[in-house]
């Protein structure tokens, strides 16, 4: 067979292909096999499979705006899967997993804001070791607080855990005192509570922005890929590859 005839017929092939759903999640979460996991009644390895790909799961099997619905096959036989309900049901039915391995000799970074894109940026740095300070306004996660009380208590109990720790922003606190203290800096756009800190700083070497969509789980996809990209930073990477 000719090679343009083999690569059209394996153009055709999806068996590779990550279910509709998933593509369609912007934190790619392998809705399938949490179902194929609960189906079979294992809900603690239907978890371990959800925290794969879910920060902060307790927050976000409530505010997730659910676009791997619209993806869904199922829909074609009557309607989608409720995913979120699946997804909180093996949150609290679940038996949470050992805290991971954190490895030694992570860099020190600051995380400006506690809206919901920072703090999943300092849950992906933390569980690759490193050590996060989280910078917030009066309260930590505002927003959150207001609508999800105690599912942020119970996320915020978890971060410290993975070392993170919380300060208040200070009045008048210098931005650039924190480049000089800390290896890299993520500003959080989606905090009300950070006066404007981004305006006269974009250009700084070694800080990130991000946060500023308009739906929560693209917040969380975005605080998702700032952390990435200050690992490949560190690494030395590339960021346009």
């Amino acid at each position: 067979m000719e090679q343009s005839r083999l690569r059209e017929y394996e153009s055709k092939c999806v068996q590779e292909e990550p279910p509709f759903c998933q593509a369609a999640c912007p934190l790619h979460v392998d809705a399938r096999a949490v179902c194929a996991e609960t189906k079979r009644g294992r809900i603690d390895e239907a978890l371990k499979t959800l925290l794969r790909a879910l920060p902060l799961p307790r927050i976000m099997t409530r505010l997730c705006e659910e676009p791997c619905k619209a993806a869904c096959k199922r829909k074609e036989l009557g309607g989608s899967l409720e995913m979120l309900m699946i997804e909180r049901h093996c949150v609290e039915r679940g038996a949470p997993p050992k805290p991971p391995f954190l490895p030694s000799g992570g860099k020190k970074i600051a995380v400006v804001g506690s809206g919901l894109s920072s703090l999943v940026t300092a849950w992906d740095l933390s569980h690759k070791g490193h050590l996060v300070t989280v910078f917030h306004g009066a309260h930590i996660g505002a927003e959150l607080a207001r609508r999800l009380p105690e599912d942020l208590d119970v996320e915020i109990a978890v971060l410290k855990k993975l070392k993170v720790s919380f300060y208040p922003i200070e009045s008048g606190q210098s931005f650039i005192a924190l480049c000089e203290r800390f290896d890299r800096i993520y500003v959080g756009l989606d905090d009300p509570s950070v006066p404007g800190i981004h305006k006269n700083n974009e250009n700084h070497e070694g800080v990130f922005f991000s946060g500023g969509a308009d739906s929560y789980i693209e917040r969380a996809s975005q605080g998702r890929r700032a952390a990435l990209s200050i690992i490949r930073d560190i690494q030395g990477a590339s960021l346009s590859a």
